[in-house]
């Protein structure tokens, strides 16, 4: 359990200084959409929760950065995502 914090810790450290979104932000993005983890991921087309500590790619920063703009509804409808 103490491993798994510490990857945390770091995950977060990573995020702070290459100015990614912090798994907090990326849950209330999340929960602002109404959405589970699943369901959020299985709209994007995504198989990994970064809820969990993942650390997001650069392309997908940048769609949740899109979506914490714009929201949720708007994006699909940008990308033309069912």
């Amino acid at each position: 359990m103490a491993e798994a914090r510490g990857f945390q810790s770091f995950g977060n450290i990573y995020r702070e200084r290459h100015n990614l979104l912090s798994t907090k932000q990326i849950i209330w993005i999340r929960k602002k959409s109404g959405l589970t983890q699943k369901e959020f991921s299985e709209i994007l087309g995504w198989e990994k929760y970064y809820e969990n500590g993942s650390l997001q790619s650069i392309e997908h920063e940048k769609e949740l950065r899109k979506i914490e703009k714009a929201g949720l509804e708007n994006y699909r409808s940008a990308c033309n995502i069912q």
